[in-house]
């Protein structure tokens, strides 16, 4: 199609073209850029609309302010994530140490033995003590958990872990 003329826009903008005519004319004026170029050079300015006064910060609202708000978003979901990680490193920490206690419970050779002694005037009973053996039963697990930490260290080079003097 050709570019329109002074009269089909002046026609157009006095409303006088059938609707099939307006409707060439705004399709044409939608794809070229020279015509719509002219339509707009040859409107009033009493004829154009005012834009609203607020209509600068609803365009911030809806760009600027709405990025604003997916960035505290991208924080909010950082700082979940960063919670998840400590729990679930906690709940780690609080399932080791359980396992260690019933570790030490179960492995200990708990054993309530007495030696009894029939003299002529008295009767002697003598009780191992529990903590007796809960002491043995802990020197063994921490000796065999210094062996493997020994080890570990002696695998990566820094010689082996020596206990304070001061027990």
């Amino acid at each position: 199609m050709a570019h329109l003329t002074d009269e089909q826009i002046s026609r157009y903008m006095s409303g006088k073209m059938s609707e099939e005519e307006q409707m060439d004319f705004l399709t044409h004026t939608a794809v070229c850029d020279f015509c719509s170029g002219r339509w707009a050079s040859l409107i009033e300015d009493k004829e154009l609309i005012m834009p609203p006064p607020d209509l600068a910060s609803d365009i911030l609202k809806q760009t600027v302010y709405k990025k604003t708000l997916m960035l505290n978003a991208d924080n909010f979901i950082e700082k979940q994530k960063q919670r998840q990680r400590e729990f679930w490193t906690y709940t780690a920490k609080v399932v080791l140490a359980m396992s260690m206690a019933i570790l030490m419970v179960f492995s200990t050779d708990i054993s309530f033995s007495y030696k009894y002694t029939k003299t002529e005037n008295s009767v002697e009973i003598q009780y191992n003590s529990f903590t007796d053996s809960i002491g043995k039963s802990s020197d063994k697990i921490r000796n065999s958990i210094k062996k493997k930490w020994d080890g570990f260290l002696n695998e990566i080079g820094r010689g082996s872990y020596k206990e304070s003097e001061d027990k």
